[in-house]
């Protein structure tokens, strides 16, 4: 099949605001925590973009000030691989995974991301 012929799903009625869940911890052998970030819902956004946006202004969903997450991130261009984390369930590239298509996935208007668990977390 000529998959340049096959359409892509588009997210036909995207949300205002989406939901970033964070697995987080604040150090090596602290207890992990989630907490729920909303950002305003833009076209062609990726996770790291997202990131980025919670980083500028670190509250939750709930009010509640806190850290900025963090993350590792090099190339932003998918050749390094740094940015890997669990996205929604997946191992995945966090420069290369677009909100529309998780957000079209999932079903919902919420993205969790979670660290890898065969590499020490040692915050975030």
């Amino acid at each position: 099949m000529n998959e340049a012929n096959v359409e892509k799903k588009r997210l036909t009625n995207p949300p205002q605001t989406v939901n970033i869940s964070i697995k987080r911890r604040e150090k090596l052998g602290a207890e992990q925590y989630t907490e729920t970030f909303e950002i305003p819902y833009r076209k062609n956004l990726n996770v790291i973009s997202a990131l980025m946006e919670i980083r500028k202004n670190p509250v939750t969903k709930d009010g509640k000030q806190t850290t900025p997450p963090v993350w590792d991130m090099n190339c932003l261009e998918q050749v390094c691989g740094i940015c890997t984390m669990v996205i929604n369930g997946r191992v995945r590239q966090s420069c290369s995974a677009l909100v529309d298509d998780l957000l079209l996935a999932a079903g919902g208007n919420t993205i969790t991301l979670e660290p890898m668990s065969k590499f020490p977390n040692v915050r975030d």
